[in-house]
């Protein structure tokens, strides 16, 4: 059994892209000067959960809170 979210319906992740610390910095930095008052979503999840389940809780929090700020979400990696 596949499932294949609609993405008109269903929060799907579209594109992962890696750049610089100053690249994401500045993005976020100008989403939250964006958004109707100053805002950042942190979103820290539990223990065990893939980058793609933490990136979609993520998303689906922003979008069901109607949150126009930046989102973001912290991962952190054993190694």
């Amino acid at each position: 059994m596949e499932f294949h979210g609609d993405p008109d319906r269903d929060v799907s992740i579209l594109q992962v892209a890696l750049g610089p610390y100053e690249q994401f910095r500045a993005g976020m930095r100008t989403k939250a000067l964006n958004a109707w008052t100053l805002s950042v979503l942190l979103f820290i999840h539990g223990y065990n959960v893939s980058f793609e389940d933490a990136a979609m809780r993520t998303a689906q929090m922003a979008y069901d809170l109607d949150f126009a700020g930046a989102p973001v979400f912290f991962m952190a990696v054993a190694g």
